[in-house]
């Protein structure tokens, strides 16, 4: 949309002018109107009066010689091109003599725009849903993933610590009706909400302690929380009275509780596999003075490890009322590979696992009725 905006400008202002002198110019030549230094312009083959033409911008016709003969109003037509082709030139030299010597300096100064520092994917998102506000994008990684789509969406991009002065004072934060810190670090994001002090302040933040200690501070975003509670809506989760988690992070930690804290829920029985179940665990009660009613089962085995199937059925039925959802966000293939191992012992639950959105993830998930979420 941005980069739309900036091609219309050009259209409008540079290429159209052009255009119109041009053909002003090569229409007066045929229709009667000469020059002083060559009175047979009209005879003369069409490069030769699209070179006069085009000198109007170069040479502001000093090699032409002042229109004569022809049409007044046609003569007269011409003659204003002689001024406008030559100032249109120069603005453009000066132009870009001043953007390249001072990129910001002559830029008229930002009001009620949204600053947003990080190029993560929730950044992209939520710019592709604002094609009509005046945006700033600040990261200091200079090769992200996404700059270059984001550069064609928003005003500017900048490489660069949203803490340095001298970007502030580039972006004029202090007038930015929004600032949202969105990289994907937790510390980053709330230390610097806190420097920057913005009235206006949407801070990423995923660990849940840490959105206990500033929800009253600042306007909380989780890309986990999002995207369990997109999981619940789009799934069978609800209607379900027995889970399996596996693996019990940031991720896992957020379905549960979303699930949990549903008036929707049949949850009766949560059994929960991940390498450091006890200290996950005992952070995760600490944190919400929940009354679990549930039967919890909790099983402190590495994902990978299969004998945790044993350890599963010593304490479950998984049948049709239960769900398995793979919670852990992995590189290397080991929630399908699990997952797929899961569904020739398991054939009536409906499993969940976190996708890395691959063609081999979807041709085994398609055969053996696995389901995608990312």
């Amino acid at each position: 949309m941005k980069n739309r905006l900036k091609l219309m400008k050009i259209l409008l202002f540079r290429i159209f002018p052009t255009l119109i002198i041009l053909f002003i110019a090569l229409y007066s030549f045929n229709n009667g109107v000469s020059l002083s230094s060559n009175p047979e312009i009209e005879s003369e083959s069409f490069i030769v009066q699209f070179y006069y033409a085009i000198s109007l911008f170069f040479l502001n016709g000093l090699d032409m010689g002042m229109p004569i003969g022809g049409n007044y109003l046609l003569r007269n037509a011409l003659l204003i091109c002689y001024l406008i082709a030559p100032l249109m030139t120069a603005i453009t030299i000066i132009e870009a003599i001043v953007l390249s010597l001072s990129p910001g300096r002559f830029r008229r100064k930002l009001k009620n725009h949204i600053i947003f520092v990080g190029s993560g994917n929730l950044t992209l998102k939520e710019v592709n849903k604002m094609p009509n506000e005046k945006i700033i994008v600040v990261d200091k990684d200079p090769n992200h993933k996404n700059k270059e789509k984001l550069k064609l969406l928003v005003d500017e991009y900048i490489v660069g610590d949203i803490k340095n002065e001298s970007i502030q004072k580039r972006i004029n934060i202090n007038e930015s009706k929004r600032i949202c810190l969105f990289t994907n670090k937790d510390k980053v994001n709330i230390n610097t909400a806190l420097v920057l002090n913005h009235q206006n302040s949407v801070v990423r933040v995923e660990d849940l302690g840490m959105i206990n200690l500033f929800m009253d501070r600042f306007k909380i975003r989780s890309v986990h929380k999002e995207n369990a509670m997109r999981l619940i809506k789009s799934s069978d989760l609800l209607s379900k009275s027995n889970l399996v988690i596996f693996g019990f992070g940031r991720f896992g930690q957020n379905l549960l509780k979303e699930l949990y804290l549903s008036e929707e829920t049949f949850l009766k029985q949560v059994t929960i596999i991940d390498s450091n179940i006890k200290r996950q665990w005992s952070s995760f009660k600490f944190l919400f003075d929940i009354d679990f009613n549930c039967e919890f089962n909790l099983i402190e085995k590495n994902q990978q490890d299969y004998s945790v199937i044993t350890d599963i059925n010593q304490n479950n039925v998984i049948d049709s009322k239960s769900s398995i959802v793979f919670c852990i966000s992995h590189d290397n293939y080991s929630n399908i590979k699990t997952a797929n191992i899961f569904r020739k012992y398991y054939k009536e639950p409906s499993i969940y696992i976190r996708s890395l959105g691959s063609a081999i993830e979807n041709e085994i998930s398609n055969k053996n009725n696995i389901q995608l979420f990312n």
